[in-house]
Parts: structure tokens; sequence; C-alpha cells
């Protein structure tokens, strides 16, 4: 009987000790596949992100004065003003609500008339979960600010 409480004592140690092992090396199913954060993995999350304003540059606008709010544009709270002189920039900006307001002069009914193209959305980062952490990326965010008669209410 001695030699019977001695396996069993030895059988629980050894349960013990794989346990410990497991549980120490963090093994799990997802770790199983490989399913390791990249190498440019970003391990915080950004605060800001990437604001690309598309424009349209024609002989009547060969630059596109803008006005770059946050949130609505009818909130008045304007960030920065820029002229493009190029159909797209990009600008980093904290994450949150924006919008663009680009004045065009355009020919409407053989007349020179302002028209201004509005556009917003929201920037914000997101995330992927790996066995070993959360990879984060950037928010990226297009507004279309670029001429469109067609749309334009009469």
């Amino acid at each position: 009987m001695d030699n019977q409480i001695k396996s069993t004592i030895y059988f629980f140690v050894f349960a013990f000790a794989l346990s410990m092992l497991i549980l120490l090396t963090g093994c799990d199913e997802n770790c199983n596949d490989g399913n390791y954060k990249p190498y440019d993995c970003l391990d915080r999350e950004p605060s800001e992100g990437i604001l690309r304003i598309e424009a349209t540059l024609d002989g009547l606008n060969p630059v596109v004065p803008i006005e770059v709010y946050y949130g609505d544009y009818e909130n008045n709270l304007l960030y920065f003003v820029d002229t493009l002189d190029t159909f797209a920039y990009e600008y980093w900006v904290p994450n949150g609500d924006y919008s663009v307001k680009a004045k065009y002069s355009a020919r409407i009914d053989n007349r020179l008339v302002t028209v201004y193209s509005i556009d917003g959305g929201n920037i914000s980062s997101s995330s992927t979960s790996y066995c070993d952490g959360d990879c984060y990326t950037e928010g990226r965010l297009v507004l279309n600010a670029k001429l469109d008669l067609n749309s334009s209410s009469q």
C-alpha cells in the first residue's frame, strides 16, 4: 500500500507541475495557429489619424480655398484653413469628427458664381486582436470636396 500512496502522490505532483507549466507559458488555442502580432504592430492606440481632402482643379479653380471644421461645419468650430494646389492633400489630425468646405468658381448659365462643396466624417483608430495582444491602426478619413455641379440644388 505504501507504493500505491507514492504513485498517487507522484501523479498529483506531476499533474500539478504540468498544469503550472501550461499556465505560465500562456498557451491557448489562438497561439497554436501562429496568430501573433506582426512586426510593425502599434501597441498603443493612436490619438491621431490621416485626413485626406480631395479637390477639383481646373481653369477656373487652379487653387481651391478650404476650411476644415471640428464636427459639422455649421457649428463654426474652425480648425484650420488652407489653399489646395493639388488634387489631394493629407493632414495628421487628432481623432474625431471633421468636415470640409471648399470654395469654387463655376460658370452656370453664362454667369460666374461661387459654389461650395461640403463633406464630413469621422477619424478613429481600429484594432485587431492577436493571441499576444492587440494591434492598432491609425484612422483614415477621405473627404470629397470635389466640384460636382450635377449634385447642387437649384
